[in-house]
C-alpha cells in the first residue's frame, strides 16, 4: 500500500498528495465521472482533495461551516451549477429540505 501511495502521491491542489492518489484510484476503478464531497471544503480551492476531480468533469459538494470561506467557495464555483456549497445546518443551493413524515 505504501508503494502505491509513494508512487502516485502528488499535489495539484491538495496538501499531501491526496488529489493525485484519488485520481489514480478512480482511474483504476474505471470511474470517469461521479459525485465527490469534501467536508471542510474551505474556499473550494486551497488544499482541496476534490478540486482536481471537479476540474475533470465531476459533480462536487463542498461542506464548510465558516461563513466567509463558504461564501468564497460559492463565488468560486458560481459558474458550475453542478458544484454545490453547503453550510452546516443550511440546505444545498437549489434544494429544499424535506419535511419528515409524522
Amino acid at each position: 500500500m505504501l508503494s502505491f501511495l509513494n508512487k502516485y502521491a502528488g499535489n495539484i491542489h491538495s496538501q499531501n498528495g491526496e488529489d493525485l492518489i484519488i485520481a489514480e484510484s478512480v482511474k483504476r476503478l474505471g470511474i470517469e465521472k461521479g459525485l465527490c464531497c469534501e467536508i471542510g471544503g474551505n474556499d473550494g480551492a486551497w488544499l482541496s482533495n476534490t478540486r482536481l476531480l471537479i476540474e475533470n468533469g465531476w459533480t462536487g459538494i463542498f461542506v464548510e461551516s465558516d461563513f466567509g470561506l463558504w461564501q468564497q467557495c460559492r463565488d468560486r464555483w458560481a459558474q458550475r451549477p453542478d458544484v454545490l456549497g453547503r453550510r452546516e445546518g443550511r440546505p444545498l443551493r437549489g434544494h429544499r429540505r424535506r419535511r419528515r413524515r409524522q
